[in-house]
């Protein structure tokens, strides 16, 4: 309820006002520290180098802390708890906030971090009950007497709600600050959920770092948001031992990481990188290489009537991302390693040689912990350093000229005999493509698939398709190494249905442990050319029960109505494994509505005014980025001015939005016009339920769905 009508009004106002002026103070004197002063003394230019170091690094700590309590004397906390613990005579009243802050005069907790083990009991235990955390010291015991979240905005107490004695918000009741957030409007930006993470979330975000956490979420379950908490826990409870910088997100795309950029920042967390994994791969390799037009790609795949091959026809692209493939590398690698030293002496003239044997020991065993072609450059480094060597005896003797020219031909001879191959001409060989020009094909044994040869003609021209870069990047490290600065603690993959289990074992070779957040929804799957079909396959890169499994089964984003329509897009294809389920919150009915051909532009201009007349983002979704294009130009016509969202997109900016189905996952907008969903657009097919279902769901409020000609038999029951 508002804040004014709960009978605790008074009394939370009050401790607001004390926390805040706590707060205030300190603020005030952190903005006040003096510089540090330098007195002259004997040894001023040996203690300069030190000072500065120990000024620059309370410099760091004192803005770090000014960051942190800024945040707080707006909002500094968003809940509260009273713990009786057993054993104690009073109980503990702690509040708990997105930073901790402590009474400078007696140290007392004033705040407590949302991450704190004892902050678990406001997101995991139920209000009434018997309640427990684990404390560094053990496990402590007692009573939750009460939990109350609170709304606090510009230094304003907006909003209380008690629990309900017994709910621990794990869906058997509706939270109603949860349902107050819900009704929010959003703005282009994601935002921390620090305040409503529910109880499965939580157990999530608190799961242990050091084996795999695998997150199957409905759309609008917050897994995404769940994952970028995590890493700020992490980074809290494990300081010691992990460092942001050695921590990654690899997200769909640009855009996306635009959309989610503020969430960490918010939560006190940076110097994360967070990177495209077509970026990050691109980044890694020595070959000059450009990456296939993403937009052509997507449109050619996604085009009406254009369905995915077959479990017996495997598509390319999921060969190549597959762990057999990855075998097939290792194999056409052993036989690399066993062919590339040639079998010929190194022979400068009679008397000045380097047998075969020798050189390969030193390939093979000495140089055995290096990449495969810096084992020939140092190999190489060492034969010209032998080889001058032995021009020392004929040093200004009338032969040294002689002798010079025929140690450089020589070693030149020799050194032609190796294989030359970057990453780009071993996979192209490996392939089934051909040896570079002028060197001797080498017996791989790789067994390609011809169709899968022949698909992949395109890497003559120096071109790479996403599905590439995980063997590209795999033989770079094995051929010349990759830089040590990607050597992680940490890897979160978003929409990892869409990731390969090659891709996954690539990342799992940079960490020194299997610390990874992996996250996604199979009833999203629509790259099923090149993405997983089944969690079992990412699985399979870790050890046999390593990975954490965990399902979030409910759909805080949209209303019960629109996650109820999408539910049944995807039944009607036999996905129903799974299915979301609605927190209850209500809102206007799907609409579903007909229109001529001919009247379609001014029936969708129609369409957003009254939706933007309520709405502050509104997204109109079309199949393909074709008519996405057309239809903003119309728009544009009709006198509205719509952002145009394509692959190479780098930011969203919230307003009228047109966009391809294909781009919109991960996005989320208050409400979505699905431009025509007749039946030449969505067949009944999987991959068209998927696409549907995805459009449907990044709808937070309204959906509305139009059509020409026939209505998509995957809502021929919806009429």
């Amino acid at each position: 309820m508002s804040a004014e009508n709960h009978p605790a009004y008074q009394e939370e106002r009050e401790h607001l006002e004390h926390t805040l002026a706590r707060v205030d103070a300190e603020l005030l004197r952190r903005l006040r520290l003096s510089e540090i002063v330098v007195e002259d003394t004997d040894q001023y230019e040996e203690s300069m180098h030190a000072i500065r170091a120990a000024q620059e690094a309370m410099e760091s700590l004192r803005d770090e802390a000014v960051a942190r309590l800024s945040v707080a004397a707006l909002e500094p906390y968003f809940g509260r708890v009273d713990f009786l613990e057993d054993g104690a005579a009073e109980p503990q009243v702690l509040y708990i906030g997105k930073s901790g802050f402590a009474d400078p005069g007696s140290d007392r907790p004033l705040v407590i971090d949302w991450r704190a083990p004892v902050a678990s009991l406001f997101y995991g235990a139920a209000a009434g009950g018997k309640a427990a955390y684990t404390a560094p010291g053990g496990v402590v015991t007692g009573r939750l007497l009460r939990k109350r979240s609170l709304a606090v905005k510009w230094r304003r107490l907006q909003h209380i709600a008690d629990a309900d004695p017994g709910a621990a918000g794990d869906g058997a009741a509706i939270d109603p600050f949860l349902l107050y957030r819900l009704q929010e409007s959003r703005d282009h930006k994601l935002r921390d959920i620090v305040s409503t993470i529910q109880a499965e979330q939580n157990t999530i975000i608190r799961a242990e770092p050091d084996r795999p956490v695998l997150i199957q979420g409905v759309a609008g379950s917050g897994k995404t948001t769940v994952a970028l908490h995590r890493l700020a826990y992490l980074l809290y409870t494990y300081r010691d031992s992990l460092a942001p910088e050695r921590m990654v997100i690899f997200a769909p795309s640009r855009m996306f990481l635009d959309y989610i950029a503020d969430v960490l920042p918010e939560l006190g967390v940076g110097g994360i990188r967070q990177v495209t994994f077509q970026d990050w791969a691109l980044g890694q390799l020595s070959d000059r290489v450009a990456l296939a037009d993403a937009e052509a790609v997507l449109e050619a795949r996604f085009l009406p009537g254009r369905q995915p091959g077959t479990r017996q026809e495997e598509p390319p692209g999921r060969f190549k991302g597959s762990l057999r493939f990855k075998a097939m590398l290792d194999r056409a690698l052993e036989r690399y390693e066993a062919q590339a030293v040639p079998e010929a002496d190194l022979v400068l003239w009679p008397g000045a040689e380097v047998p075969h044997r020798e050189i390969r020991d030193w390939y093979l065993r000495h140089y055995r912990r290096y990449p495969l072609n810096t084992r020939k450059d140092r190999i190489f480094a060492r034969l010209r350093t032998w080889a001058r060597a032995q021009l020392e005896p004929f040093r200004d003797e009338p032969e040294e000229r002689d002798r010079r020219k025929a140690m450089v031909t020589a070693l030149r001879r020799y050194f032609a005999l190796w294989p030359t191959h970057s990453p780009l001409t071993l996979y192209r060989e490996i392939l089934g493509l051909g040896a570079p020009r002028g060197k001797r094909p080498l017996d791989l044994g790789a067994a390609v698939p011809p169709d899968v040869t022949e698909a992949s003609r395109y890497l003559l021209d120096g071109t790479v398709a996403t599905e590439d870069l995980a063997p590209l990047v795999y033989l770079q490290e094995r051929l010349e190494g990759l830089a040590d600065e990607w050597r992680l603690d940490h890897v979160v993959i978003d929409e990892a249905q869409d990731f390969s289990p090659f891709q996954v074992y690539l990342l799992r070779r940079l960490t020194e442990r299997d610390s990874f957040t992996i996250l996604g929804d199979l009833s999203q799957a629509i790259h099923a050319e090149t993405g997983v079909a089944d969690w079992s396959e990412i699985a399979a890169v870790f050890p046999p029960g390593a990975v954490q499994h965990f399902r979030l089964e409910r759909s805080y984003r949209s209303t019960a109505g629109i996650v109820t329509f999408a539910n049944r897009v995807l039944a009607r294809v036999g996905l129903t494994e799974g299915l979301a389920r609605p927190v209850y919150r209500e809102g206007p009915p799907v609409r579903l509505a007909g229109v001529a051909r001919k009247e379609w532009v001014s029936a969708v201009a129609e369409e957003v005014r009254r939706l933007q007349s309520a709405h502050a983002s509104v997204a109109v979704v079309c199949r393909t980025g074709a008519e996405a294009r057309a239809l903003a130009d119309w728009l544009r016509a009709e006198g509205l001015a719509p952002e145009l969202i394509t692959p190479s997109r780098h930011r969203y900016l919230g307003g009228l939005s047109v966009i391809a189905s294909y781009l919109t996952k991960g996005l989320e907008f208050d409400a979505v016009l699905v431009a025509d969903a007749g039946a030449h657009n969505y067949a009944l097919s999987r991959r068209d339920a998927r696409l549907l279902y995805v459009a449907c769901t990044r709808a937070l409020h309204e959906l509305s769905v139009l059509y020409t000609g026939e209505v998509t038999p995957l809502l021929a029951e919806e009429q």
